[in-house]
């Protein structure tokens, strides 16, 4: 392509008129440039460069080296990027925390990180770690959550806990207290039932204190 530095390569990748092009160019250009460039380079590359493509991947790369090395410094670096790269970075850096069973956290971070969707899917990531150590982690874990987060915590993890063991999830949702959890884990047991036993699904539903929740279980049994 004829670009001689990461100045004359980002040049070559503006050039191009359809953002589609665009991405895949930095792409290519940054496979390239990747193992040619110091951490510092990386580092100045994921603070400055106002190329959206290579400077989420410059931000990945960086993160990914920092991480294997220490997730204290990958939780101070990422506090000062952009926006615009925070809350994916923040993700795998809440990822990195559950898997060294640092939870709380992971979990605190978690819900600071202000993208929606990397916000729902860092959660999502910590539950799938708690849950390789058996589902009663996941059990202890969901309440403590706050709000919005705790039910879409309960609705996984009974909706994946009924897959492998219907009985014990049951026995588990019979033990806890009235209130908001309960009713959302009774909730997704009735959407797990409803295809398979009705009758079963139908006296779930029946259970939920919630009265406008209950109505929308037993509107998703089928008759």
């Amino acid at each position: 392509m004829g670009a001689g530095n990461a100045d004359d390569t980002l040049r070559w990748i503006d050039s191009f008129e359809l953002p589609e092009e665009r991405k895949l160019a930095a792409q290519s250009a940054f496979g390239n440039m990747k193992a040619k460039l110091s951490e510092e380079q990386l580092v100045q590359m994921a603070n400055t460069t106002e190329n959206d493509s290579i400077r989420a991947m410059a931000t990945t790369a960086v993160l990914e080296k920092t991480l294997a090395k220490d997730v204290d410094s990958a939780v101070k670096w990422v506090e000062g990027l952009p926006d615009s790269s925070k809350s994916p970075a923040q993700r795998k850096v809440a990822e990195k925390l559950a898997l060294e069973n640092r939870v709380s956290e992971a979990t605190n971070l978690a819900l600071t990180i202000q993208g929606a969707d990397d916000r729902v899917l860092a959660m999502d990531d910590i539950s799938r770690t708690l849950y390789s150590s058996g589902p009663q982690a996941v059990a202890k874990w969901v309440e403590t959550l706050p709000g919005e987060a705790q039910q879409r915590a309960v609705e996984g993890l009974v909706g994946r806990w009924y897959k492998s063991d219907s009985i014990a999830v049951s026995e588990w949702i019979n033990g806890l207290s009235a209130g908001d959890m309960r009713d959302k884990a009774i909730s997704t047991l009735v959407s797990c039932l409803s295809d398979v036993d009705p009758i079963a699904a139908h006296d779930a539903a029946l259970a939920i204190k919630n009265p406008r929740m209950r109505q929308t279980a037993l509107s998703l049994i089928r008759r």
